[in-house]
């Protein structure tokens, strides 16, 4: 997609075979993200990445948004998600998250994919708009192509007020000490990756450039 003297693609990689260059920008992405809350999650400070075991593994899907910029002629990553459906090994098992998933049975299902490290601006600029637009676009796209029809995340709850705002319907689990008095609220939730899904993001994108015009 062309927007200006910006050029963006989304891409779409196995663990195994993503270039380094767009994992290393993409784990730098979520590391300024994830430093910026109280979350506790292992960070490479030294490099300033946040890197687990998954981001390599061949089961897991990364699904990038890139800008080319035609004026510096520089490609930054600036959107991603983490995709690995639940027949296999995935983050949400992990001990770290025991408060969070107390009183829910985890999936283990070929129709479930569970999405982690999404990272995104959502501030309201066009960028951010376009970028979020054709990530939404893609995980849809790839969730639909592998009958994958249900997706199970952890988030913070001002993103799933973000999805119900664009008609997303959500199921969250709030019954847990760490989403009561953690001052981030996080939450296990899931939903269906519908057509209402893949059209909220685009109906965003819409919207600004609407609000673009008045202006």
């Amino acid at each position: 997609m062309i927007d200006g003297h910006i050029t963006y693609e989304t891409h779409v990689f196995s663990g195994d075979q993503i270039p380094f260059w767009m994992l290393y920008q993409y784990q730098h992405i979520r590391y300024r993200f994830i430093s910026k809350t109280d979350w506790n999650v292992d960070l490479d400070h030294d490099n300033k990445i946040d890197v687990d075991e998954f981001d390599r593994r061949p089961e897991t899907t990364h699904i990038v948004v890139t800008a080319f910029d035609k004026s510096t002629k520089t490609v930054k990553v600036v959107a991603g998600v983490r995709l690995i459906q639940t027949i296999y090994p995935y983050q949400l098992q992990n001990d770290s998250y025991q408060e969070m998933k107390a009183g829910i049975e985890l999936p283990v299902d070929k129709e479930v994919v569970e999405g982690s490290r999404w990272v995104s601006k959502v501030n309201g600029t066009r960028a951010a708009n376009i970028a979020v637009s054709l990530l939404m676009q893609k995980m849809f796209e790839h969730c639909h192509q592998y009958q994958m029809k249900t997706l199970i995340a952890a988030v913070p709850s001002r993103w799933e007020e973000w999805l119900n705002a664009y008609g997303v319907q959500t199921w969250g689990h709030r019954d847990t000490a760490v989403y009561q008095h953690h001052q981030e609220k996080y939450l296990i939730i899931s939903f269906p990756v519908s057509d209402v899904f893949a059209q909220a993001g685009e109906v965003q994108r819409r919207n600004a450039e609407e609000t673009t015009r008045v202006a």
